[in-house]
């Protein structure tokens, strides 16, 4: 009897190194498919799979996308699709549906909510057109961690779910990507390139305080990916536009409040310890003795290299 191929489904979260797995093993498709490993282009050679959700949630509309999938996936004996955008996906039967006569092993990792809202909150404010506030965000933004397991472990059974903590104290080495290697079975294989930078870096400091306020003007290119590449490159000019915002304990024990019952369900019926952060010393946004210069520093760099933040050096002084 033939053994039952294996499709690993890696369903995020987000902000849990999700860009950097599907960087490398995108990066790394050919040496993989020599090792009869397929990490599926769904046609875009897209480093993540987030066209899939879209799939799944209405595979009648999608059937030519989703019969090339399967073609593409047949001959290999292991595939690995990566999309965090799955992890909103109501009804993960669907999957299985799509995958069947595979042995569907599911990927999941969780993170501190403080932290995990944090780098979100960075992100909405980053890559999108709003201007929220970190002490509103911390405590109304929200993704029930037991529901989403619950919901997964429902469809493929608790063995097929593998939920690992993205923590450095619980990582092999603090490396998720070696952890997510050491699940797929591709820890082994020689010659797989690494990207020597973050492919999803978080913006901080003042640096992520011009484009709060950038965004509060509703100035265009908010969402460009111009805009998204000169904040990458921007934050190259100082340390601080790298380090982790401040969160004092007070609004980190909001946050902790909300989450604490269902991180002991999650621990008492999953065997998951998420940890909690009482507090983060990181850098102040804004930082107020800095943001002259910073300011300067920026608008000089972004007239440079013709970046849109620029723009709002006309509007705006400090």
């Amino acid at each position: 009897m033939a053994k039952q191929k294996t499709v690993f489904l890696h369903i995020g979260t987000n902000k849990t190194g999700t860009s950097s797995i599907q960087h490398h093993f995108f990066q790394n498709r050919d040496l993989l498919a020599s090792h009869g490993i397929c990490y599926p282009g769904l046609g875009q050679d897209a480093a993540a799979h987030h066209e899939l959700l879209s799939w799944v949630t209405h595979p009648k509309k999608h059937e030519k996308h989703l019969k090339a999938l399967r073609k593409e996936i047949a001959p290999f004996d292991t595939t690995i699709i990566s999309s965090e955008s799955l992890c909103d996906l109501e009804k993960p039967e669907t999957l299985k549906e799509v995958f069947a006569g595979y042995d569907i092993r599911i990927i999941l990792y969780l993170r501190d909510p403080v932290r995990y809202l944090l780098s979100w909150w960075q992100q909405d404010i980053q890559m999108g057109k709003r201007y929220p506030d970190m002490s509103q965000y911390l405590v109304t933004k929200r993704r029930s961690y037991i529901d989403l397991v619950d919901r997964w472990v429902e469809v493929f059974g608790k063995a097929n779910v593998t939920t690992h903590v993205y923590d450095r104290q619980q990582l092999p080495k603090g490396d998720v990507l070696l952890d997510f290697k050491n699940i797929t079975g591709t820890s082994d294989i020689e010659g797989m390139q690494r990207l020597p930078w973050d492919n999803n870096p978080s913006v901080s400091g003042n640096l992520l305080y011009f484009k709060l306020v950038y965004n509060t003007l509703r100035l265009p290119d908010a969402t460009s990916q111009k805009m998204i590449d000169g904040l990458t490159d921007a934050s190259k000019l100082d340390s601080t536009f790298r380090i982790v915002p401040k969160v004092p304990e007070i609004l980190a024990a909001g946050t902790r409040r909300i989450y604490n019952e269902e991180l002991k369900e999650l621990r008492d019926r999953h065997g998951v310890e998420v940890p909690t952060t009482r507090s983060i010393d990181g850098v102040r946004i804004p930082e107020l003795d800095t943001i002259r210069r910073d300011f300067r520093k920026v608008m000089e760099f972004s007239e440079e290299k013709g970046l849109p933040l620029a723009e709002m050096a006309k509007y705006v002084k400090f």
